[in-house]
């Protein structure tokens, strides 16, 4: 069920950002906390678990060292595999190479262990476990209604809510094809 109510302009806050959702918008927390925003991760299971790879550009991999979210030794550790080329191809259509997209798989399991450690040094709270069941809006603040593994509810509010749930997410009207 949804809060009670929306929160009022002088309804207090607990944190700056709620971040819902912990897969790769969990590269957000840590760079939000750097800037000074109190950050709360709640994730419907635990924030930065995944067990799967993902392929990157160098280029976007790149951004995330100049950021200053990861060193480049760092990042080189995390590159399970890299490619010179790949292709697109579409059902009974032709093949087209492409290169300098995609060409970088990434252990997403560890890079995001890497990123919750360095959020949580960054004060970044987490709630894992946490699944969003309504949120009011208000003038200048949200507040999130969560329900807990044990069925146990509880509200936050925030000045601000990152939707990161993903296909999760009532946000999300379509699938990608």
């Amino acid at each position: 069920r949804p809060p009670e109510r929306a929160p009022d302009v002088s309804t207090g806050v607990d944190c700056d950002v709620a971040l819902v959702g912990g897969g790769l918008s969990l590269l957000y927390a840590p760079v939000l906390a750097a800037m000074g925003a109190k950050v709360h991760v709640f994730d419907r299971s635990r924030a930065g678990g995944t067990h799967r790879e993902w392929n990157a550009s160098e280029r976007e991999l790149d951004a995330l060292v100049s950021m200053g979210l990861l060193t480049h030794d760092e990042l080189d550790g995390l590159i399970i595999a890299r490619y010179r080329e790949g292709f697109c191809r579409w059902h009974e259509g032709g093949t087209w190479p492409v290169t300098r997209v995609l060409d970088r798989s990434v252990d997403a399991g560890a890079l995001l262990s890497l990123v919750r450690r360095r959020a949580e040094s960054l004060g970044v709270v987490f709630h894992d476990g946490h699944s969003l069941i309504g949120h009011a809006s208000g003038e200048r603040s949200i507040a999130l209604r969560f329900i807990d593994g044990a069925g146990a509810s509880s509200e936050v509010v925030a000045r601000l809510m990152i939707d990161a749930r993903g296909a999760a997410s009532p946000s999300a009207t379509a699938d990608l094809i």
